[in-house]
């Protein structure tokens, strides 16, 4: 893909995804065709900036500028206590408010000017936007990761707060339903405020009132390049599963209907890469395991499993600083593959 030799360059990552669980962040020294993971953190939330930052979709402009301020300021601060040696860049994603590309619309919250001033660097943020503009869908970004770095498998897949693949014949890659935004809001009053390792979703059973009502919408009919919104989800899916069965029938039936909706999307005996937190849901796991297609599920390291989209937001920031595309048509349907990012550097450095 890359002839030219370009030089190795010391990163740091920030994905905040949509579990809302927090932001994760790698410190990495990276290449077009290498990485190393030097340190890797987690910045959970607080109560407050959690509740904050769910409503932010629906909040006005003054407001939500304010908590952009917040946001920004949190992630700086964070850096500054977390990362003791010095970098090249930061690369930041921003928490997705709004995302509708047949609008052409789509918005990460974070502001780069803000995170720059505060930590005296280059940061690169706003990746979507570009190719939404060349008519794109904005996402999935992570093929581009795994066409590079991750080796030979036949499908790549994210447990995130949406789970989402990349089909290795051709990169093509999409969302493919919601996953553990669903468990964690049925889950969310319990005392880790989701199911550890499936303990109550193993006590359930199907519910198939509920697994119908999951499954009742015209997206999963669409042919792909195609991606979910947050915002759509929360409006769709929570209501679901408002009704009054147990918890334990809800977490089965999610992870059952979840399980379902990737094997659909998968041919008979193929490989599977599996990273993001859903990769700790053992239920869902053994589901894709001993399913008669007889995928090869593999998870990686425990580092690869939860830090690959961070690490993904460094690639792309150093892709991006050297002008080279970062997002793969292939997946998005743009109409090239482009080069995504907007540099911010207020102190010139």
């Amino acid at each position: 893909m890359i002839n030219k030799k370009y030089p190795c360059l010391k990163g740091i990552g920030i994905m905040s995804g949509s579990s809302m669980d927090g932001v994760d962040a790698v410190m990495v020294e990276v290449s077009t065709d290498s990485y190393t993971i030097i340190s890797s953190r987690n910045f959970s939330f607080t109560d407050e900036l959690r509740s904050r930052l769910g409503d932010a979709a629906g909040l006005r402009l003054k407001e939500y500028l304010v908590l952009e301020k917040a946001y920004s300021t949190f992630i700086a601060e964070k850096i500054q206590e977390s990362f003791n040696e010095d970098s090249d860049f930061i690369s930041i994603h921003g928490h997705t408010t709004h995302h509708v590309p047949s609008e052409g619309i789509t918005h990460q919250m974070i502001n780069g000017a803000v995170v720059s001033a505060i930590t005296e660097h280059k940061v690169i943020t706003d990746f979507r936007a570009g190719d939404i503009c060349l008519s794109g869908v904005g996402t999935p970004l992570v093929p581009i990761l795994e066409k590079n770095f991750f080796g030979d498998y036949d499908y790549y897949l994210n447990l995130g707060g949406i789970a989402n693949i990349t089909r290795a014949t051709d990169w093509t890659a999409y969302d493919i339903c919601p996953c553990n935004q669903l468990n964690n809001y049925v889950s969310r009053d319990t005392a880790d405020g989701f199911d550890r390792d499936s303990q109550m979703a193993m006590r359930g059973s199907l519910d198939k009132e509920l697994y119908r009502k999951l499954n009742a919408f015209s997206y999963y009919e669409q042919s792909s390049p195609k991606s979910l919104d947050n915002s759509w989800i929360r409006d769709q899916y929570f209501p679901i599963l408002d009704g009054s069965r147990s918890m334990e029938d809800g977490l089965f039936t999610i992870n059952r209907w979840v399980a379902d909706k990737i094997l659909e999307n998968l041919a008979v005996a193929k490989s599977l890469f599996v990273t993001g937190g859903g990769a700790y849901n053992k239920q869902l796991i053994s589901f894709l395991r001993d399913d008669i297609k007889g995928i090869n599920v593999h998870l990686p390291s425990v580092e690869t499993i939860e830090y690959k989209e961070a690490l993904l937001m460094a690639y792309m920031g150093y892709l991006r600083l050297n002008n080279l595309p970062n997002i793969l048509a292939s997946a998005t349907g743009a109409v090239k593959d482009t080069i995504g990012g907007a540099i911010y550097n207020v102190h010139g450095r």
